[in-house]
């Protein structure tokens, strides 16, 4: 396999109990990548069905500022209008992700997006953290099960991050609606405010793309 920079691999996998083991090359490929504890390999298959890997540093690591200061800065306005021009005449375009310390996803599925527009988000209105987000996540205030809180501000609900929300710990922090699950009961017992709107069941007339801060969309 190779990374993505071209630079081929050859590594052979064994298992050793329940745990899976890389020999060969893999300790040229931590010393070439200055892997440290807490970085994270990602395999990935290419669209010519090649296998690739690289490691990503840890998010709070030295080597990771640099590599964001490093960054090329991306022209996201227009990055983004011209991958929304071309998802919606049904073509490819191509994501290009530039990491960073961040919880939550880089990009969001449609579905996931349209749930949460379908909900009015006003102060007041009690949540907690979607399940797949606190299982991710890095940050200590997310460490329990559950994670609850009340939306003290909404700045945006379509953008990122467009929602101030207070914890249960009395801390606040920016969160997206697409994060979020309303706490409650039945639909019948919650605040009419809060209630979904209908949405159509076949989903939005145009698509919808929904990007993180630090994403550039190359086509």
């Amino acid at each position: 396999m190779v990374d993505i920079k071209g630079q081929p691999w050859s590594f052979t996998h064994y298992r050793d109990g329940t745990k899976h083991r890389l020999k060969g090359d893999w300790r040229n490929f931590t010393d070439d990548k200055n892997a440290r504890v807490d970085d994270q390999v990602y395999f990935l298959r290419g669209s010519d069905g090649r296998l690739l890997i690289e490691l990503r540093k840890a998010p709070n690591s030295q080597q990771a500022a640099a590599e964001r200061i490093a960054a090329p800065p991306p022209d996201i306005a227009q990055e983004i209008a011209e991958a929304a021009r071309l998802s919606s005449q049904g073509m490819e375009f191509t994501v290009t992700y530039y990491p960073h310390k961040s919880n939550g996803k880089f990009f969001v599925p449609l579905r996931e997006f349209v749930d949460a527009m379908g909900i009015q988000w006003v102060p007041g209105t009690d949540v907690r953290l979607r399940k797949d987000v606190v299982e991710h996540s890095t940050e200590p205030l997310y460490s329990t099960q559950e994670v609850r809180g009340t939306v003290r501000a909404v700045t945006d609900s379509t953008s990122w991050r467009g929602l101030e929300v207070e914890w249960a710990d009395a801390t606040t922090s920016m969160v997206s609606a697409w994060e979020l699950d309303l706490v409650g009961g039945d639909e019948g017992d919650e605040d009419p405010a809060m209630k979904k709107r209908k949405v159509d069941a076949a989903g939005p007339s145009e698509p919808v793309i929904v990007f993180a801060t630090n994403l550039a969309v190359r086509p």
